[in-house]
């Protein structure tokens, strides 16, 4: 959750503020448009990211394989994306929508723990693999509730664009600020003796 919060670059919440105050189709098209390329980038960093860090992640944390730390981060970009998908929603005032999405992800989580439990052979890895993936129903059922509006985007006008940034540097300091608070605790406990 952390690192696609920090790849996110606080664009989500500074989306749906614009989309929800989109003069035109066009302009919100464009504002999509834009922000799918910034999530683009983001995801590379993601996946680097995960490659990276994997294995001097899991030496500290004393696991013994780094595919549970690469799996927690890179199946982040499924979670990366799926909040993007929702922000989109919201912004264009699709509260239903934005509703049946993450319905849609909760059966679809509960489906999957049903799975792991009959086939309680699965490693640790695997059962993160499967949990960590069930949000992809939901993703798809946004990418589709939207089709019409991911298309090649136009421009958008520098003011556009400068706007955007001054926001999203407030609100990506939000977003970080707000899940570092939520898991400082596990990070304490982690490193108990």
């Amino acid at each position: 959750m952390l690192t696609t919060k920090i790849f996110d670059f606080g664009c989500n919440m500074s989306l749906q503020k614009y989309l929800s105050q989109a003069p035109s189709l066009e302009t919100e098209t464009n504002l999509i448009g834009y922000s799918a390329k910034i999530k683009l980038a983001g995801t590379v960093c993601l996946m680097l990211t995960a490659l990276l860090i994997s294995k001097p992640l899991s030496v500290y944390l004393k696991l013994d394989s780094a595919m549970i730390i690469f799996l927690g981060i890179s199946l982040g970009a499924v979670i990366y994306w799926f909040d993007f998908v929702a922000y989109i929603l919201q912004g264009l005032s699709q509260f239903i929508h934005a509703s049946a999405l993450a319905v849609t992800q909760a059966v679809s989580k509960v489906i999957v723990i049903l799975i792991l439990i009959a086939a309680a052979k699965l490693s640790a890895a695997e059962a993160y693999l499967g949990y960590g993936l069930a949000p992809v129903t939901g993703l798809f059922l946004g990418f589709w509730l939207l089709k019409s509006k991911f298309k090649p985007a136009g421009t958008l006008p520098v003011s556009t664009k400068q706007a955007f940034w001054r926001m999203t540097r407030f609100t990506a300091v939000l977003s970080i600020a707000a899940v570092l608070t939520d898991y400082l605790d596990l990070l304490v406990v982690q490193n108990l003796p």
